[in-house]
């Protein structure tokens, strides 16, 4: 980000979306698939129709949740991407 002189996007909402899926991920590898007390991550579950929990607290991945995933991947690295031509752009002048 420094050396390179490139806009990393950590205020995005979709760097924000990896954040929360790692954090989900992590639970899952790491917790036995238990949700930690996250308000933030909750709040961001609750809006998705395709990630709930269980009776018993356990994550649940619905149909689509994967395909939410690669899609909040690829629109992160556009927004690299875009920052990396802009960057080409700039140094060539």
């Amino acid at each position: 980000e420094k050396v390179a002189r490139l806009n990393v996007h950590y205020t995005s909402q979709e760097w924000r979306g990896i954040r929360n899926i790692q954090k989900i991920r992590n639970d899952i590898v790491h917790r036995g698939g238990k949700l930690r007390d996250d308000e933030a991550v909750v709040d961001w579950m609750n809006k998705l129709t395709t990630l709930s929990r269980d009776y018993e607290g356990e994550i649940v991945l619905g149909n689509g949740f994967l395909s939410y995933v690669t899609h909040t991947f690829a629109s992160y690295f556009k927004l690299i991407g875009d920052s990396i031509a802009a960057s080409e752009t700039r140094d060539s002048r």
